[in-house]
């Protein structure tokens, strides 16, 4: 057994060489988060139905389980445990193109029905966060801009806490794989000081070889995520040996937080 997790620790070194990602002291969401789906326009209803069971099981699946090697500066890492809060079906008050303000509002329609759930400050400080995600999907002819997803944050004014939203462009299962992904381990986006490189886990594999992942009743394709402890795109947890031996934070930065973010 010595002589397996000294193999295992030198892997990990080998690994932290060439590893892209790294922290940069900013939230990390290493708590369980419920997760809304919020639909501005009229939905398709197969998709629909498709991403309400997805985001009911995803984070029991090992492809979504490479994230928890990924932890905050106290040390705790993201757990990857996701469960399914309900769908809202919002009319296009806004029109098929809503600016920054009016996709604001949107959310503030979505957390009438699904309010925030205050679990606590974030390790950096900064504010309280929340175990609250919003996943905003536009529906036919509606587009939030020239991208098929991006995620960040925006601070609520009334209550100080975090609004953790991802806005979706696309009837594709692997963009909200993405998203969400990149959520938990970078949950600002880049310029709030989570994890990330040469781009974030999801980005750096994006265009690599998806796997197929059967939940329920359907079947998805899913792209691989940046593992640092195999520095390499993977489509599954790591090993148990390796996976207890999480990557220390490195550098602690400044949180700064902007309305929004068009990062994929």
């Amino acid at each position: 057994m010595a002589i397996k997790r000294a193999i295992a620790l030198l892997l990990l070194a080998a690994a932290a060489l060439c590893a892209q990602v790294s922290y940069h002291g900013g939230p990390v969401l290493n708590s369980p988060i419920t997760v809304y789906l919020v639909w501005y326009g009229t939905p398709d209803s197969t998709f629909k139905t498709q991403m309400e069971n997805f985001i009911s099981l995803v984070g029991a699946s090992p492809n979504f389980k490479v994230i928890t090697q990924y932890a905050a500066a106290d040390g705790l890492p993201v757990t990857g445990q996701v469960s399914f809060g309900g769908s809202l079906v919002l009319p296009e008050t806004y029109g098929p193109t809503p600016n920054g303000p009016q996709y604001q509002q949107i959310l503030q329609s979505a957390l009438l029905t699904y309010p925030l759930i205050k679990t606590g400050a974030v390790s950096a400080g900064v504010a309280l966060t929340t175990s609250s995600y919003y996943i905003v999907f536009a529906g036919p002819g509606v587009s939030f801009g020239g991208v098929e997803g991006a995620h960040g944050a925006y601070i609520d004014q009334i209550t100080g806490l975090y609004i953790w939203q991802a806005e979706i462009n696309s009837l594709s299962a692997t963009i909200v794989f993405h998203e969400l992904a990149e959520s938990l381990a970078d949950p600002v986006n880049v310029n709030g000081g989570g994890w990330f490189g040469g781009g974030e886990v999801a980005d750096l594999c994006q265009g690599g070889t998806p796997g197929n992942l059967t939940l329920g009743a359907y079947t998805y394709s899913l792209q691989p995520l940046w593992s640092n402890i195999d520095s390499a795109c993977v489509l599954a947890l790591p090993s148990p040996l390796l996976s207890n031996l999480r990557p220390s934070a490195r550098s602690r930065g400044t949180v700064r937080t902007r309305g929004t973010t068009r990062n994929r």
